[in-house]
């Protein structure tokens, strides 16, 4: 029986020092790759964005949903991933620096919305965006014609409306929303129903 134990040992001990080119080697650098905490659980204590995230990782870790609309020509946001821009370029590495500070857990949808700064930075001014919409087919009008969406009808607009209102960049959504809610019947001319 001792002889036994003994063979498997020397076994043992032969198989462990067997080649190891299938093994990578091991290394003593501590520096690692951040890795975000699983999507609704809690992240250690943070004390600063550096801990976990890097504007150069892949969004889909934590963001899947967000980074696969991107490829959904149904959306808005598939007309930026084409144009070759990714998530940093609109939502900004300051306004995802402070997103991602001391987070705590990870949402695995996210619905920010961006203001309208960000948006001129690309689009332009109303002004310009109105001037390149004037032909738009979006808001038909009952008695004909179209009204264009960027342009200020009357002083009972607001004057100042988000972009997001409207433009709803990562889901479905019927972007004459925001207008039909006041003019529900369909009926754009102001004064005609109340």
């Amino acid at each position: 029986m001792m002889a036994l134990i003994i063979m498997f040992l020397v076994i043992g001990v032969i198989a462990g020092c067997s080649n190891t080119a299938d093994t990578p080697p091991q290394t003593t650098d501590t520096a690692q790759t951040p890795t975000p905490p699983t999507t609704g659980e809690p992240t250690a204590p943070a004390t600063d964005t550096k801990d976990w995230w890097t504007p150069d990782m892949d969004c889909a870790l934590c963001h899947a949903s967000n980074v696969e609309s991107m490829q959904n020509t149904k959306l808005t946001i598939s007309a930026h991933a084409q144009e070759g821009q990714n998530c940093v370029d609109c939502h900004g590495l300051e306004t995802l620096q402070e997103a991602h500070q001391g987070a705590t857990t990870v949402p695995g949808n996210i619905t920010v919305r961006m203001p309208k700064e960000m948006c001129f930075q690309c689009h332009g001014s109303y002004e310009e965006i109105a001037a390149l919409t004037a032909d738009s087919t979006v808001l038909p009008k009952k008695d004909g014609g179209y009204a264009n969406p960027h342009v200020r009808p009357n002083e009972n607009h607001d004057a100042d409306v988000e972009c997001y209102k409207c433009h709803k960049m990562h889901k479905e959504y019927d972007n004459r929303a925001e207008c039909l809610s006041c003019h529900h019947t369909g009926e754009l001319t102001c004064y005609t129903c109340h």
